[in-house]
């Protein structure tokens, strides 16, 4: 060109294609001709009006880029690339930055799809403001279009041809995965669940160190095992999918890789996922759209069993898809998995201690076993026919009603009886620490294990196989034994005619239906060995006394079991189909139990279950396999005072006696209100700890008193549960509230042997029937959160104590089964903490537990300032204060920086005004006291301390006793009050615990000496005993001697340290130790030790850590007292914590009825005791009508 300016002239026009156009429009294409061969510009003129709008393309709009990236605004829509065309050969679809020619690592084929109208159209990203418009070409695929891909069940792969023209063509491939409607679907995010860490994992993948949590592999591999299909869900960038799939293909750990599945990624460009996740924090709004987009494939059901995550946002995004709580685990950086959604629920594990327990999580729906021995065919329960009961009058000593008859309306509810051996139906339940016969439930239900000896074959079967050795008649039998019991029921079940065959006919056809004769020759068969004694031994059945109120209800529960191996098979695992239950009282004859009640017969449940006999059993991991007949009789009840007998007959003659007692009426109400403080946790010893922290002693006496210790009625209470002489919160809530002993994790329900949560027998509370006779008000105040098991028994009903959402459920709505139980509307007032438990699960109608109990018409508060300004106007209350247990006295008092850390109840932190126990009682006695005054019915209130408990489980005395404290504070503050209102003289107070911990204290500790010494002995000088264990410097000013004699009030109070500044409790503190004859001697025991060194924790303790060698054990947490020195223990090295004991704890009562409280008393003479003040005993049906 002669003259380089004429590009520059105004007036320089080119001619392309038969068209003249200005320089303007032309030098695109000139451009573009010089470069690729041909236009990219098919409208010159119209390139140029995109090239003025494309914020692409201006340099001023791309200035604005990054802080527009900084904001979360959900308006702002991106820019696409150039759509690309569709060719014959493929598909074209936008896949944001993959799409550079990558080849699939197996052979694909390149599939076509048929034309079809409009298949795919670009659509348009709505115009915000006056902003261009971007489009970008989407693919999603028809019904027919997907069947002529021709797709084989399982993983298909398919490749897209894209076209563009900038690029040309590009291949990219997919996987397509086949499943059936009916699988389930487990999830699992990557990033911080498979990996350790969100961000390490990226890094540390690329350099090839290993971040991955150890047994993730195996554990997953398992769950795919037992039939159940694996999906990865990753917020990623879709241009990460190569990069994603080669790591988790290359996971191997110790011989097992992840199994396959598909990896579903964010369909955004890298900075894009980046600012969702990283930037606006909300990587939920992809995975709650994508599950929601999957599980509307599988149409009516979700396909969704369980999901793994690391973040709370996870397990919000797996419940939008109805994954149940109980079944979303998160794990966080050190491999310790938990519920999320469930906090503090006591569910602490690990992948590899998951794998243990995957048949019990993750239950086997792929298993295949012989024909005749599934759950299924042979012990498939048929239809039953019934006879017309006799109608003959019952004894006049007796009187009961159920449901039936002219008690048609009565509201009435249930006891029953469970199996001692706790087990999972078909699966191996860990019954490690139970004997064989593992003890007799104290409860109204019938249980009976039927033995015998093992039976012995005949000559032939020895001489065929003369290898095996029969033990002697009347011996135990022996392995041999076993395999040839086993071996014998293989051959002989396949056929028909045998024992097997026989009784499963007999079920299905039904009672009276049997061939002629066919019932004389079970009866002989049964009672082949009844003269031995051989069946004495081998009875497990519920003849301990049990005790009920007049008018209590209750269900029955019957099971008749018969081992098929272990120590004491009977009939070859088939139990006798023939029982009858029949109740009488003094001076009366019997009635079977549905002719007492005029009742229809229950249907016969028949399944099986499975349990180690102990732990020789359990390292072998040779279970013993029980079949089990059962009957349940539901929501009935005893009126007349008095004893009564019920006895089952089975087995062609052989008889079990249980003994229940109803209590004596009480002879006129003395009180109308009751308060029950449980100090979760809490011993006399502890007192006695409390006691020195607060209360200034001189010359050995005590200037000051506790309100505790001014009570008129002092008692002990022993705690044993029904089938551990160690009780947890759960059954020992049962045991206060109900009048009756339970399993361990069973709240007001007998534990019986399906595995189910909620078909257990149940009882009903005194809570429960305060309100049905009275119309009662009824108030549940806890530091826990509600899920939590002290406060949720005061209404609850469930063998599993874990089942929190059914829990919150049946606060507002009682039990809603299919069979009738007392009515609950929900509680009047509900304080506490665990919200997380009522926020929103965006399942279903987005219908959360919190928007339900606000439509009831509750008052709902969320802090301390919210709290004293709810107004007293007779309506219920709600308050949720965090997100799971509330802070601890010396969190909110001492150190207050650390409430920045707690959630509030939605989740979000900084629940810096939390209120106090005595916060939460005090406003609730009003709102109750309000409520009741409209009919005079009374109220009654549940007020929990529970972190005692919780900060003893972590051997955090100074939590504990600051809990402790405030307990009280609030107890003096409550008996104040009542007299101030005029309620005292009306209403029974009483102070308890539901179990204790071992603890006491033997001396003190020179604190700053233990910190400059070296070495455990050294260290261990520092303890002061006896005469060298000094005075308390809790109750003198800072810089005072402990000698100093003076009284004076601290920071907070009459009733609390003086000093707690957070510096140990200055020197010479109280050592809160253990008593060396205590079966725990320390709450924390790792690998045999403790560290202390007996300074106050700034935050809560953490003193254990996993062992990420083994994966399976703890050890001490140097780190939790780095200056301290070790403390021998003895706990199993596979516990996190401490665990809770055997003392019995303190009883103390005020106001009317309170005498009845003193002495030594069972936990369940608590429950009667209440019902006597407030005459809950009815020989008549007692339901409130409004």
């Amino acid at each position: 060109m002669e003259h380089d300016d004429i590009t520059n002239h105004s007036d320089l026009v080119v001619k392309y294609s038969g068209r003249y156009l200005t320089w303007d429009n032309a030098s695109p294409v000139l451009a573009s001709l010089a470069v690729y061969r041909k236009s990219l510009v098919d409208h010159p003129e119209h390139h140029r009006r995109l090239a003025s709008q494309d914020p692409v393309a201006g340099v001023g709009v791309r200035g604005k880029g990054w802080s527009r990236w900084w904001r979360s605004s959900k308006g702002e829509s991106t820019t696409s690339l150039p759509m690309p065309d569709i060719s014959a050969g493929g598909v074209g679809v936008e896949l944001g930055e993959q799409g550079d020619g990558e080849r699939p690592e197996s052979p694909t084929r390149s599939m076509s799809l048929p034309s079809s109208p409009e298949p795919f159209s670009p659509v348009p990203t709505p115009p915000i403001d006056d902003r261009p418009r971007h489009y970008a070409k989407t693919l999603r695929l028809t019904s027919d279009q997907l069947k002529t891909l021709n797709l084989k069940k399982g993983m298909n792969q398919i490749s897209f041809s894209v076209r563009s023209s900038y690029s040309g063509y590009a291949t990219c491939t997919s996987r397509v995965f086949l499943w059936e409607s009916d699988f389930q679907v487990v999830i699992s995010d990557i990033d911080g669940t498979i990996t350790k860490s969100d961000a390490l994992g990226h890094v540390f993948t690329m350099i090839g160190r290993d971040w991955t949590h150890l047994g993730v592999a195996k554990l997953y591999t398992d769950i795919a095992r037992n039939g159940y299909k694996m999906m990865y869900l990753t917020s990623r960038a879709i241009g990460q999918a190569d990069t994603t799939r080669e790591y988790l293909k290359g996971i191997k750990q110790n011989g097992f890789q992840l199994p396959d599945g598909p990896v579903i990624m964010s369909p955004d460009r890298l900075m894009t996922s980046l600012h969702r996740e990283v930037i606006m924090r909300k990587p939920e709004v992809f995975k709650m759209a994508c599950l929601r987009d999957i599980k509307r494939l599988f149409h009516e059901r979700s396909p969704f069993y369980a999901g793994f995550g690391n973040r709370i946002t996870d397990a919000l995004s797996y419940r939008s898809v109805d994954i149940p709580s109980s079944r979303i685990f998160t794990i966080d950086t050190n491999g310790e998995v938990k519920m999320e959604l469930l906090e503090l629920a006591g569910y602490k594990s690990s992948y590899i201690h998951m794998t243990d327990l995957v048949d019990q999580m993750f239950p086997p729906i792929n298993r295949k076993t012989a024909p005749d021995f599934t759950d299924f065919n042979f012990w498939r329960a048929p239809v039953m026919q019934f006879d017309l009961p006799d109608l003959s009058p019952p004894s006049p000593a007796l009187s009961a009603r159920s449901d039936g008859g002219r008690l048609g309306l009565t509201r009435l509810g249930s006891i029953a009886s469970s199996l001692s051996r706790r087990s999972s139906r078909a699966t191996l339940a860990d019954a490690s620490t139970r004997g064989t016969r593992s003890g007799t439930p104290s409860s109204p239900l019938l249980q009976a294990t039927l033995v015998e000896e093992p039976p012995a074959l005949d000559d032939e079967e020895d001489e065929d196989d003369p290898s095996e050795s029969a033990s002697m008649p009347g011996s135990l039998p022996n392995s041999s034994d076993f395999e040839r019991y086993r071996k014998e029921a293989r051959e002989k079940g396949k056929g028909k005619g045998t024992e097997a065959e026989k009784y499963k006919e007999e079920v299905l056809a039904g009672e009276g239906q049997e061939e002629e004769g066919s019932e004389e020759e079970r009866e002989e068969e049964y009672s082949a060995e009844d003269d031995g004694d051989e069946f004495g031994d081998g009875m497990d059945f519920s003849s301990v006394p049990t005790d009920f109120i007049a008018g209590q209800v209750f269900d029955i529960r019957v099971e008749i079991q018969a081992p098929l191996n272990g120590s004491a098979p009977f009939n070859r695992g088939v139990p006798s189909p023939n029982f009858t239950l029949e109740i009488f009282g003094d001076g009366g004859y019997p009635l079977e139990i549905s002719q007492f009640y005029q009742i229809k017969d229950p249907a016969v449940e028949a399944y099986n279950f499975t349990y180690f006999e102990d732990l020789f059993a359990k390292d072998a991991q040779t279970p013993t396999l029980v079949n089990v007949l059962a009957k349940s009789y539901r929501h009935v009840t005893l009126y007349n005072p008095g004893k009564y007998t019920l006895k089952l007959s089975y087995n062609g003659g052989m008889e079990t006696l249980a003994h229940w007692e109803v209590k004596p009426l009480a002879e006129a109400r003395v009180a109308k209100n009751v308060i029950l403080f449980i100090g979760d946790g809490m011993t006399s010893s502890m007192i006695t700890a409390a006691r020195m922290l607060a209360h200034k002693s001189i010359n050995g006496k005590y200037q000051t008193r506790m309100a505790l210790d001014d009570a008129p009625a002092f008692g002990m209470q022993q705690t044993h549960s029904m089938d551990s002489f160690i009780t947890d919160s759960a059954n020992s809530a049962t045991a206060l509230y109900t009048g009756k002993k339970a399993s361990v994790n069973a709240l007001n329900a007998y534990t019986d042997s399906t595995g189910k949560p909620f078909a257990d027998p149940k009882v009903e509370t005194v809570f429960e029937m305060f309100r049905r006779i009275y119309n009662g008000k009824i108030g549940i105040v806890s530091t826990a959160y509600l899920a939590d098991a002290t406060p949720a028994a005061v209404v609850a009903h469930t063998s599993q104590r874990s089942q929190y959402d059914t829990i919150i459920t049946q606060y507002l709505d009682g039990v809603t089964s299919n069979y009738s139980w007392t009515n609950w509307d929900g509680p009047d007032v509900l304080f506490g903490g665990g919200g997380s438990n009522f926020i929103a699960n965006a399942s279903g109608t987005n219908v959360t537990h919190l928007a339900k109990f606000i439509n009831r018409g509750y008052n709902f508060v969320t802090n301390k300032t919210s709290l004293a300004a709810l107004a007293v106007d007779g309506k219920r209350a709600l308050g949720l204060f965090s997100t799971s247990t509330m802070a601890t006295w010396l969190d909110r008092n001492v150190f207050t920086s650390n409430l920045a850390g707690f959630g509030q109840f939605d989740g979000s932190k900084g629940a810096t005004d939390q209120p106090g126990l005595k916060d939460m009682t005090l406003k609730a006695i009003d709102l109750l006291v309000a409520r009741a005054k409209d009919d005079c019915s009374g109220w009654m209130m549940m007020s929990e301390a529970a972190s005692i408990d919780k900060a003893m489980h972590i051997s955090d005395y100074d939590r504990a006793l600051g809990e402790l404290l405030e307990l009280d504070d609030t107890v003096k503050a409550t008996l104040e009050h009542l007299e101030k209102i005029g309620e005292m003289k009306n209403t029974l107070v009483i102070v308890t615990a539901d179990h204790g911990h071992g603890f006491d204290v033997f001396g003190s500790s020179d604190s700053k000496y233990i910190a400059a010494q070296s070495g455990n002995a050294a260290k261990r000088n520092a303890i002061g005993t006896y005469q060298n264990s000094g005075l308390s410097e809790y109750q003198v000013a800072p810089g005072q001697l402990a000698t100093n004699n003076t009284v004076i009030t601290g920071p907070n109070g009459l009733g609390f340290p003086v000093q707690c500044d957070g510096d140990g409790f200055r020197r010479r503190q109280v050592r809160v130790s253990r008593l060396a004859l205590q079966l725990s001697i320390e709450h924390k025991t790792h690998l045999g030790f403790n560290v202390r060194n007996y300074v106050v924790h700034n935050s809560s303790r953490e003193t254990s850590v996993l062992n990420t060698t083994t994966g399976t054990t703890y050890f001490a947490n140097v780190n939790d007292s780095s200056t301290g020195f070790f403390v021998s223990g003895n706990l199993p090295t596979s516990d996190d914590q401490g665990v809770h004991s055997l003392t019995d704890v303190p009883v103390y009562a005020w106001g009317p009825g309170s005498s009845q409280f003193t002495g030594i008393q069972s936990a369940v003479d608590i429950a009667f005791k209440i019902a006597l003040a407030l005459d809950l005993g009815r020989q008549e049906n007692a339901t409130y009508v409004a």
